[in-house]
């Protein structure tokens, strides 16, 4: 029985509760078949017309119990489910959450199974109120949070979708490359956001005009968050020099790939500040990965689905190193859409995968290394002094021609993690949704504006 809806004038009634089942249609993605992969999967990119915001989404229609959620009919006629140990579970109030660092004061396997609403009720605010059967604890959640959080599979998908808006495939050319300016990015928060936009949006940019010297790099990237560490140390120079540990130490021609690959986690994004520029040769060339796996599933299912199921093994050894990990080339999420494409020949190790699949695995490669030597796929630019090349390294695949053994080329790299990468980008993606002269928030308003 209804507990709340307009026809009761928004009133709630916890002596009218009943039972009620419910039956919903969820969309699910179905998983591509293929001969060789049984869970091979579609690759997907966000169509910004799934994502369009409705405000009718936050304002519920009808809130019904049952024995064991409570039910919200929104605006839109979607109806969410919220188990109460769910509820419970989640209580925004600062007897279970931290109002300084927002952490959880209690373990979910706490929270007693028999735990359900005494009383249910609407604030002055329009927030949702329980009053609980067990300590009569009260917790109070404003309904855009409980929107925001719905568990129905079909709102997880959308959830996805935002996480993912704005990556978009290579349409463009080396005349609208993205570009930057350091000044622009080290005083204006805005300019800082637009750079991290077209980071996630492409992948790619340049930044023009950072200092010759070798703080450069780091006053820069600090902008966005902390320098990764690796066997190289947070910062390392790409010179010509003598016995090198990688490749990249030395002036001959570099193909495609993508660094560090023998990591458990690879980093996310990759900087290499430009101090001194060779006169021949050096040439910077990128792909875009996510193009490539796009271009592969539409031009050969088993391919996709050979090199997205069986993974490469990936491995750097020497005196005081042994790193080692397998990963597959394509890596899809299970709704589809992309997480990373995995790529770094030079440091393949031998191939375990079962011996039924291994020359259609190595026919796969010949596949992508088609696609991957085409010119017309591939943008070619030289860093002059001065130039940060900035990219994702979890997606654009880059390489060097050679040049002169002599000259003093000098680049100057380091990393930074896709999470430092993202944190940064929604405190800045929040900060511009605020108006300037808004107060500090509470609790509980914090709690509506979570992704």
């Amino acid at each position: 029985m209804l507990l709340w809806g307009r026809s009761s004038g928004g009133r709630l009634n916890p002596n009218n509760i009943t039972q009620r089942r419910a039956h919903l249609n969820v969309s699910t993605r179905i998983a591509a078949s293929s001969s060789y992969a049984t869970s091979s999967k579609h690759f997907k990119i966000p169509d910004l017309d799934e994502i369009s915001p409705l405000e009718s989404r936050f304002d519920p229609e009808r809130i019904e119990r049952t024995m064991k959620t409570l039910d919200i009919t929104w605006g839109d006629q979607h109806t969410s489910m919220f188990p109460f140990i769910w509820l419970r579970d989640n209580c925004l109030c600062p007897q279970c959450v931290d109002p300084h660092s927002g952490q959880k004061k209690h373990s979910s396997a706490e929270i007693n199974p028999k735990i359900g609403p005494a009383e249910i009720t609407r604030n002055g605010d329009g927030d949702l109120k329980i009053v609980w059967n067990l300590g009569k604890h009260q917790s109070t959640w404003p309904m855009k949070w409980l929107r925001e959080h719905c568990l129905n599979q079909s709102e997880i998908a959308r959830r996805n979708l935002v996480r993912k808006k704005g990556m978009e495939l290579w349409e463009f050319d080396l005349e609208n490359f993205p570009t930057f300016d350091h000044n622009a990015i080290m005083n204006d928060d805005q300019e800082l956001f637009n750079w991290m936009v077209a980071l996630r949006k492409w992948g790619v940019s340049v930044v023009k005009n950072v200092p010759k010297k070798k703080s450069g790099i780091e006053e820069v990237t600090s902008r966005i968050g902390p320098q990764r560490s690796t066997m190289y140390g947070s910062f390392f120079d790409v010179k010509n020099v003598p016995e090198a540990i990688n490749v990249a130490y030395t002036n001959t021609y570099l193909d495609l790939h993508q660094d560090l690959m023998y990591y458990e986690l690879p980093p996310g994004y990759q900087f290499l500040h430009c101090i001194k520029a060779s006169k021949e040769g050096g040439e910077n060339f990128i792909m875009d990965g996510f193009r490539v796996m796009a271009d592969i599933q539409h031009a050969d299912q088993d391919a996709f689905a050979l090199l997205s199921q069986y993974p490469c093994t990936y491995h750097k050894n020497g005196s005081d190193h042994s790193l080692i990990y397998k990963r597959p080339i394509f890596e899809i999420e299970p709704d589809g859409y992309p997480v990373a494409m995995n790529f770094a020949p030079p440091f393949s190790g031998p191939l375990e995968i079962p011996t039924k699949h291994v020359e259609s695995y190595y026919a796969a490669l010949r596949t992508l290394d088609r696609m991957m030597q085409d010119p017309s796929r591939r943008i070619t630019f030289k860093l002059e002094p001065g130039d940060m090349f900035a990219f994702d390294n979890r997606r654009v695949l880059h390489g060097r021609t050679e040049f002169d053994p002599n000259a003093a080329r000098h680049l100057r790299g380091t990393y930074i993690d896709r999470d430092e990468f993202l944190s940064k980008f929604r405190v800045l993606e929040k900060a511009r949704e605020k108006p300037a002269n808004k107060k500090r928030l509470t609790l509980q308003d914090q709690g509506a504006q979570l992704r």
